[in-house]
């Protein structure tokens, strides 16, 4: 039995690092290929201007959603979840860093086929541009207050 301590711990800490790089992926109730998704998505567009939704943790929810639909092969479901991450990175800016900081790992986790690589790419650069945007720049974008 003693012997196995050292088995085990050497096992976790060869894993932890692992553990620690990969993101939850957390997708909302519906998702991009689903009727009732669109719903899904104005309720959290209307809880973000009544800022009782952080724009970050609705962009780790849209990488998420993207994730998911990228891994089941739907493109024209991660197309539609690409397309609202970057609405919803137009809202984000430097006060969300945590949820802006899962999409980004999420995104990193996304497997899809060469051609769609940019748009990942063209994402994590929106990404990067809402943690350097302040408050006060968000303001003037897409109509928001």
């Amino acid at each position: 039995m003693k012997k196995l301590i050292p088995v085990v711990f050497g096992f976790l800490l060869v894993l932890s690092p692992m553990a620690l790089a990969q993101t939850d992926i957390e997708p909302g109730l519906f998702t991009p290929d689903q009727a009732l998704y669109g719903l899904e998505v104005a309720g959290d567009n209307i809880a973000m201007s009544l800022r009782i939704r952080d724009p970050g943790d609705v962009a780790h929810k849209r990488a998420s959603e993207a994730f998911v639909m990228g891994d089941e092969g739907n493109a024209e479901a991660y197309d539609r979840a690409m397309d609202n991450l970057e609405t919803v990175t137009n809202r984000a800016d430097e006060r969300h860093q945590e949820g802006l900081d899962k999409a980004e790992q999420v995104l990193g986790q996304v497997d899809v086929p060469g051609e769609a690589e940019r748009g990942i790419d063209e994402a994590l650069g929106r990404i990067g541009d809402a943690r350097e945007r302040g408050p006060e720049d968000v303001g003037n974008r897409n109509g928001m207050p």
